[in-house]
């Protein structure tokens, strides 16, 4: 045998394997990185598809999920990946209300279907604490708490309730002296008094309230406090601290103010009363972002402008509306996934930029260029972000539409059963009384609408951070009763 030919043919197996070997792996390869990528063989069409990867979460948890009528063998939380299109999604779980939804998936995303809150069915509802009657109450940021304002004899009284216990609410009160409030001197005494405007600040410690109080045969006055809610009694009277007359005021986190005194925006101490130069002047309302930023409408020659205002920079203009088109203009800011939004409203057009809140020409101009806009059915009277910034809901008096960020998608024609805007219980569900007098808490896009206690709509409802009750008003024989709903079974 010819050692030169088996050495010939030696080689060309060693290469044929070896070549067998590399495209072997190199072919695994391709089909764990497909896989990863979320491309899986279709039998219906026989080719080769790109999925999306859907999160599924309840409240409570151990839901079953189903995708197209089909059931997951496991439980929330859970993931499954699905093929791109509709799709309908549902969840259950014994004792609850179904909760279902069809959603557009898309290849090589992931969705999250992580917020359905499940109802009870039976509900259980009880009584935690009830007052004669109440002027105002508001709910802080954080959940944990609520403000309202009643009488006692005709004189105001400041309550606090600590949600921080879920289950078990406690509450303080607090009477004004006349150091701190107008109207009080018995010798000389108020007829009647009107506590508006509660605001609090973004840490939820601080609050600032408008008093509108009158005398026999006079106008009515008005004046605004400021509290800290660790100690009420340090209640102070910023109309008299300042020395001026207030249109609106709002908290920040350290112990300071933003004012509006005439047309002009300043800051104020809450510790020494000194106030600020016009931070921005013309205005005619603004609103709280942080301590460091805020939003403002203000009249500059024909326009009315939407714009920002930054710590140690001058006011920025984001958009303008010739004022005699008398076109109503609205600002709004949130954060969602380390980057700000920005949205403007003229008359029925909403639009939003995405980046850093800007701080000269250069990055306003880069911020600018991002705009993207919708339009809304009405003119819009009123924008705001959800707790989690990832929705912008635009509202008039009688519906609302909200924007996904995320998913850059827009959800309208949503009713509305109270002129003022919506409330939210968490950062996917807004809540309303509707015309039965019945709480309802629905998603963001106005889906899975779920009713929940009788309530009044004139005060504010709280779910708690654990989920596990809503808090609402009633009022019932002469009586406001705070009532609660056990969310869990």
């Amino acid at each position: 045998m010819n050692p030169r030919l088996s050495r010939k043919k030696e080689l060309a197996k060693r290469t044929l394997v070896y070549g067998l070997m590399v495209t072997s792996v190199l072919v695994l390869l391709t089909v764990l990185m497909m896989a990863v990528l979320g491309y899986q063989w279709d039998l219906k069409t026989r080719s080769v598809e790109q999925t999306g990867l859907v999160q599924f979460n309840s409240f409570p948890n151990s839901a079953v999920v189903s995708i197209d009528g089909r059931a997951l063998s496991s439980r929330t939380p859970t993931k499954s990946t699905v093929a791109p299109g509709k799709i309908q999604f549902a969840m259950q779980l014994p004792g609850y209300e179904s909760w279902q939804k069809t959603v557009d998936v898309k290849p090589g995303v992931i969705t999250w279907l992580n917020y359905a809150r499940l109802v009870p069915t039976k509900k259980n509802i009880t009584t935690a604490y009830s007052v004669p009657t109440a002027e105002q109450i508001v709910s802080s940021p954080d959940r944990r708490y609520m403000a309202l304002w009643r009488f006692d004899s005709g004189v105001p009284v400041f309550g606090l309730i600590d949600f921080r216990n879920s289950q078990r609410p406690s509450a303080v009160d607090y009477t004004p002296v006349v150091e701190q409030m107008s109207g009080l001197d018995l010798n000389n005494p108020a007829q009647s008094h009107q506590m508006t405007s509660t605001t609090w600040s973004k840490d939820s410690r601080f609050m600032t309230v408008k008093h509108v109080y009158q005398f026999d045969n006079e106008a009515p006055k008005s004046e605004w406090l400021w509290i800290d809610r660790e100690s009420p009694e340090s209640m102070v009277n910023l109309t008299n601290l300042l020395g001026m007359d207030l249109n609106d005021v709002q908290p920040l986190d350290n112990r300071k103010v933003m004012v509006l005194a005439g047309q002009d925006m300043r800051e104020a101490s809450i510790s020494d009363g000194s106030i600020s130069r016009p931070l921005v002047s013309g205005a005619s309302s603004f609103g709280v972002y942080d301590d460091d930023r805020l939003t403002y409408i203000a009249k500059d020659g024909d326009y009315t402008v939407a714009g920002l205002w930054l710590r140690g920079k001058e006011p920025t203009v984001i958009a303008r509306s010739l004022t005699s088109d008398n076109q109503a203009i609205n600002i709004a800011t949130g954060r969602y996934f380390n980057k700000d939004t920005i949205a403007v409203s003229i008359d029925r057009q909403v639009t939003y930029y995405r980046g850093d809140i800007p701080t000269n020409k250069e990055s306003l101009a880069s911020l600018l260029k991002t705009g993207k806009s919708f339009t809304f059915n009405h003119a819009v009277e009123s924008l705001q972000f959800s707790d989690n910034g990832r929705f912008l809901v635009a509202e008039d008096g009688k519906s609302l539409m909200s924007f996904d960020i995320e998913r850059v998608e827009v959800s309208q024609n949503i009713v509305k059963y109270s002129p003022s805007p919506v409330s939210w219980l968490d950062g996917y569900h807004i809540t309303q009384v509707d015309g039965s007098g019945l709480r309802i808490m629905q998603e963001f896009d106005g889906l899975n609408t779920a009713q929940l206690m009788p309530s009044s709509a004139d005060y504010d409802s709280l779910l708690t951070n654990d989920g596990k009750y809503l808090y609402s008003w009633l009022s019932s024989d002469g009586v406001l009763e705070l009532r609660r709903m056990s969310m869990t079974i």
